[in-house]
């Protein structure tokens, strides 16, 4: 297959000049999407979620549960995205509408939630949280409905009509292990702990963990937790008991600041490594602030919004002028991120005249590589079923930096994760 690069072109934000670029694979998708929706005056064929004046997506987060914080940053830079899209002109001619609801990371309550919106939305630019996911999978291969997962599960690149950019949770812990054991914080023969959510948040990062435990010869303790849990003692001195060096955290926020807490009262001082959701620049100004800042270092797939790169500059630009009294954190970075890939998907449906779902995953199959600025690594959707990158920066907490971390590496993919059997080739 013959590959043709396009001409890169910025998307057209106000704060965003030259941030996004798109390289479109010609050759895999030439004929016309299937679709049943009808066209319009303009010629575009459209579908659910579409009119003559509006597009409509869904966003379904947690503003309420144990990821309350995430979600809401996510809602307000989904929220500054499409109102600046929409002051220069749209998408197709169209305004961009949202439909948000707060299912609490309650999967019951979300997939009533999502059944009430399905039926009224093109696509949905976030559904937070892997358990949902997991249990809305089947619901989204039958609608057919282009979904922003706001996860990063590795068993979500399954599904052909999931987004997923960057590295899923299962490689940013085989190169966060993989870090420690470069700076010397680890060794063969050591053991090393693992608090993991119970679910598919959990369940990838374990993949990830259990791998990089294997390959270098470390003894992998492991503590399940459930979403709910807040109060990390019992966990965290029985890891103190194994004689752990080191403890990966795959976490909420305020389990993360249980953890490091503990830890620290205990005198557990050992390096805590957590995926990208299990920090938020809020915990800084809790109890276990000194507690992380000493010891917990954020393997995130996600740049740090304190990064010296053009995405993490634009999305810091942009939201600290809508919500100037908030304290962004990198969930700001992630959503901004993820909101310009979706944003180019349905650039290239509007360029195909098919704002229908089949006509977005048309266009979702054609993007091919993507440049996010450096809010992500940069990303390749050429091949379905795999992580669209392998790479992962490495963070530290830090209140004088903007979102309350400072980038100690920039994005990496460790000679473990070159081989790590990720997506498609995961066993």
């Amino acid at each position: 297959m013959k590959h043709r690069a396009v001409k890169n072109r910025a998307l057209r934000l106000t704060l965003v000049a030259a941030a996004v670029t798109v390289l479109v694979t010609a050759g895999c998708s030439t004929k016309a999407a299937k679709t049943g929706g009808t066209s319009g005056a303009d010629g575009v064929k459209t579908g659910v979620g579409v009119t003559a004046d509006t597009i409509t997506l869904g966003v379904l987060t947690d503003m309420s549960g144990p990821f309350a914080p995430i979600g809401k940053q996510l809602v307000q830079i989904g929220e500054l995205v499409r109102t600046d899209i929409n002051n220069s002109g749209g998408i197709c001619g169209r305004k961009l509408e949202f439909q948000v609801q707060d299912h609490g990371y309650n999967v019951q309550k979300a997939v009533t939630l999502y059944k009430s919106m399905e039926p009224n939305s093109l696509a949905f630019l976030q559904i937070l949280g892997a358990p949902v996911n997991a249990a809305l999978e089947e619901e989204v291969k039958r609608a057919k409905v282009l979904t922003l997962p706001a996860t990063f599960a590795q068993a979500l690149l399954a599904n052909p009509y999931v987004v997923l950019p960057g590295a899923t949770y299962d490689l940013e812990l085989v190169n966060g292990v993989s870090y420690l054991a470069e700076q010397g914080k680890i060794a063969k023969g050591d053991a090393i702990g693992h608090i993991y959510q119970e679910g598919e948040y959990g369940a990838s990062a374990l993949a990830g963990s259990k791998y990089a435990a294997e390959k270098l010869g470390l003894r992998l303790v492991q503590r399940q937790v459930k979403a709910t849990e807040e109060d990390m003692a019992g966990y965290v001195s029985s890891l103190k008991a194994e004689g752990v060096k080191a403890v990966l955290l795959t976490s909420s926020p305020k389990q993360t600041a249980s953890v490091a807490a503990v830890a620290k009262s205990i005198g557990l001082e050992v390096p805590l490594v957590g995926n990208n959701p299990a920090f938020t620049q809020s915990l800084l100004d809790t109890p276990a602030g000194p507690a992380l800042r000493a010891n917990f270092l954020w393997s995130s797939t996600v740049a740090p919004l304190s990064a010296d790169r053009p995405g993490p500059k634009a999305a810091l630009a942009l939201y600290a002028k809508g919500y100037p009294n908030e304290k962004p954190s990198s969930s700001v970075a992630s959503g901004y991120g993820g909101a310009m890939v979706f944003i180019e998907i349905l650039r290239k449906a509007c360029q195909n005249k098919d704002l229908t779902r089949e006509g977005m995953e048309t266009a979702f199959r054609q993007l091919g590589q993507v440049d996010t600025g450096g809010v992500y690594p940069p990303l390749d959707f050429s091949k379905p079923g795999k992580p669209s990158s392998r790479s992962s920066g490495i963070g530290q907490p830090d209140p004088a930096q903007t979102g309350g971390l400072k980038e100690l590496r920039a994005p990496f993919v460790s000679d473990l994760a070159k081989d790590y059997p990720a997506g498609a080739d995961a066993k």
